[in-house]
């Protein structure tokens, strides 16, 4: 077989893991370009559209861990999809902090219900955020304006000192 005929079989087995660990993932978050087996570094910032220093960061924050072989960092099956997870929620702009959090939770989860359980909440205290800070930038484009409004219907200051 062809490696081009393994890609897809590939990307069918890490989604069917995917379903079965996280069922809340979509499977477009899922890179269908990673090759079967262990994931060099290269190919996991190229999949997931991040920098080595991004992976090596999230390394640090125990987001992900890699194996070596030699000098080469290479990522297991397991990796890539908290690596999917990790991307759906900084898509949501969730910060780290938060992402550590759900991870841990996640890792701790039961079942695959849970998981859901789990994610959903924090989707939803995401949402509540966004809805605040919406309602926040609502309030000061409103102030903007009345200010605009203001400044153009008050007299301009007489700069000749004949103001007094």
């Amino acid at each position: 077989m062809s490696d081009g005929s393994k890609r897809p079989f590939a990307a069918a087995n890490l989604v069917s893991e995917a379903h079965a660990k996280y069922r809340f993932l979509p499977e477009s978050a899922l890179p269908s370009n990673l090759p079967e087996g262990a994931v060099a570094i290269a190919d996991m910032a190229s999949a997931f559209g991040v920098t080595h220093r991004t992976l090596h960061f999230y390394e640090e924050k125990r987001l992900i861990s890699a194996d070596r072989h030699g000098l080469m960092r290479i990522y297991g099956t397991d990796d890539v999809l908290r690596m999917a997870v990790i991307t759906v929620c900084r898509e949501t702009g969730m910060s780290i902090a938060v992402i550590q959090d759900v991870m841990e939770k996640l890792d701790d989860a039961e079942t695959p219900n849970h998981t859901e359980i789990i994610f959903r909440a924090a989707l939803n205290h995401r949402k509540r955020e966004l809805i605040a800070e919406m309602s926040a930038l609502n309030r000061q484009m409103q102030k903007v304006a009345d200010l605009l409004d203001y400044a153009n219907t008050a007299e301009p200051p007489d700069t000749h000192g004949n103001d007094l």
